[in-house]
């Protein structure tokens, strides 16, 4: 706590000589605010330029023709600290307006109004030689102050003592916010709902600097933003038991350099294990863990230990590719979230993509094998939700391999996630999420084997086109293509590809003489339209 002996308050302000005749008139629940300057305020925008702990002084003159606009001044000075507001009247203004005092009350800014005979100097050479007396006193406290928390992080403590220790020092909770996704908060506060402090990051960053702000349940917090390699963070300290002291103001904005070496040995170890987690997921999704005894035993070395339920692997994908760095970010703020949660899902980035593991939800009572699958559905929406959010990606896309009974069968999920993604490609589907298993009749494309009557099956139905197309210059396979993705509607074809109506239908009857068919034979266009999307798998 700040020792009352180093503190200089609004209450040992009214009782200077200087002051003598001065009353309070509003904010009395604010007379133990600490002082720590005066500033005299004789323009309208003075809001903009008051620092936290500033006993601010004015005779009303910005005012004089609009006094009501001062009520709407208060609200700004009190959030940027101002520790007590004094007004002399009747030179410019004939009193202080009531809706000012009333609003000096609901703020607890302690509202001064000061005699007419007060002259400015005299207010500020008395406040000043009693803030400077007390200098010495707080450099002491704050050099006690850092020394503490300096000597924590040398013996090695973690963060949370480290934070604890300054609750204990502030009498006031303190809560850490690394990049919008990590947060650490002391004692007092653990327990609470955490996650519901991460959106005061958003409004520090909009604020753009170090300073107070309002809570939603009226208090406030001063906050200090700083940087860790590149990366914002922010220092609170929470108005709760006390009010915030200037002395504390200081001690906040030094101990954030503090909290911010504590950060980078946080991240130097979080790298590591972070590379050792990525190791161990790409080799299990490659199929590289030779045995169920094996994957236990790593797993539970790089703290990925999953519940003895089904599991799926999945590919995230959208337009806009991210650089590696960045996904590899992504895929750590994933397994950082879902990690402690029921259901907890782990990520990585495997051949340039973001590979998840997601665990498969028991079935229901009934048993039947759509109704699970309905139920993950849902569970695997929500996920994609949270991930469109979080890293504003709208238009991402999740598609996911059949389950996997045993940790050694997940590369074979892998894979059939990889072919889902295929697929979707190919065959134009558009579902945000897309399951092997759902993929009916382009499932079975894939089991095809590479063999003799695949190869004479596309000889007799792509290789013509295709050949005539190199030999010619012409697009037979392009227009193809449209046509079957505009259900055989000619008038559509020609719209999509930018031309004549005439120039389609030329070209279909060019295919036609080709292969020797006739696209109005229901039984011959499925067996080109079979072929065509062969040919696109093997692309």
């Amino acid at each position: 706590m700040l020792p009352s002996a180093v503190a200089f308050t609004v209450r040992e302000l009214l009782s200077l000589p200087v002051l003598a005749n001065a009353r309070l008139v509003a904010g009395e629940r604010g007379i133990d605010r600490t002082v720590t300057r005066v500033n005299v305020m004789e323009v309208p925008d003075v809001a903009a330029w008051v620092r936290p702990g500033e006993f601010l002084v004015t005779t009303g003159y910005p005012y004089r023709n609009e006094p009501h606009r001062l009520s709407g001044l208060i609200p700004e000075l009190s959030e940027r600290g101002v520790s007590a507001f004094g007004i002399k009247p009747k030179r410019f203004l004939d009193e202080i307006p009531p809706e000012a005092i009333a609003e000096a009350d609901r703020q607890g800014l302690p509202l001064i109004e000061l005699p007419p005979e007060t002259a400015f100097s005299d207010v500020v050479r008395e406040v000043m030689e009693r803030v400077l007396m007390q200098e010495s006193a707080h450099l002491v406290v704050l050099q006690d102050r850092i020394q503490t928390i300096t000597q924590l992080l040398l013996e090695g403590k973690d963060l949370l003592y480290f934070l604890d220790t300054i609750e204990k020092i502030m009498d006031n909770p303190v809560i850490l916010i690394y990049q919008n996704y990590k947060i650490w908060v002391s004692k007092s506060l653990r327990g609470e709902n955490e996650d519901k402090y991460l959106k005061y990051f958003s409004w520090i960053e909009q604020k753009g600097s170090s300073g107070f702000i309002q809570l939603e349940n009226g208090g406030r917090a001063y906050a200090v933003k700083f940087t860790v390699r590149h990366r914002q963070a922010f220092l609170l300290l929470i108005e709760r038991n006390r009010e915030i002291a200037p002395l504390d103001i200081v001690s906040v904005d030094r101990l954030a350099y503090l909290a911010g070496l504590e950060l980078i040995n946080v991240e130097a170890v979080h790298e590591v294990e972070s590379k050792y987690v990525d190791q161990f997921l790409q080799d299990w999704l490659s199929g590289k863990i030779a045995s169920e005894a094996d994957f236990r035993l790593r797993a539970d070395v790089c703290g990925c230990g999953v519940a003895d339920v089904s599991l799926r692997a999945g590919i995230l994908e959208w337009k806009s590719r991210p650089p590696a760095a960045q996904l590899r970010e992504m895929a750590r703020q994933i397994r950082a979230e879902w990690s402690l949660k029921q259901e907890k899902i782990l990520s990585t980035v495997l051949h340039g993509d973001l590979t998840l593991i997601i665990p498969e939800k028991p079935a229901s009572a009934s048993g039947f094998r759509s109704e699970s699958l309905s139920e993950n559905m849902f569970f695997w929406k929500q996920f994609l939700d949270f991930i469109r959010i979080k890293f504003k990606i709208p238009d991402a896309r999740l598609f996911l391999g059949s389950k996997a009974d045993r940790p050694e069968r997940l590369a074979v999920s892998l894979t059939q996630a990889r072919r889902a993604r295929q697929a979707a490609h190919v065959c134009g589907l558009r579902q945000d999420v897309i399951c092997y298993e759902r993929l009916g009749a382009y499932a079975l494309l894939y089991l095809i084997p590479k063999e003799e009557e695949r190869i004479q099956f596309l000889q007799r139905y792509i290789e013509p086109i295709k050949e005539f197309d190199e030999r010619n210059g012409t697009c037979l396979i392009a227009t193809l293509n449209a046509y079957f993705q505009c259900n055989g509607n000619v008038k559509r074809t020609a719209k999509s590809l930018f031309v004549h109506y005439n120039t389609v239908s030329y070209r279909l009857e060019q295919i036609e003489r080709l292969l020797n068919i006739r696209l109005d034979d229901a039984e011959e266009r499925f067996q080109l339209q079979l072929a065509l999307k062969l040919m696109q798998m093997d692309c």
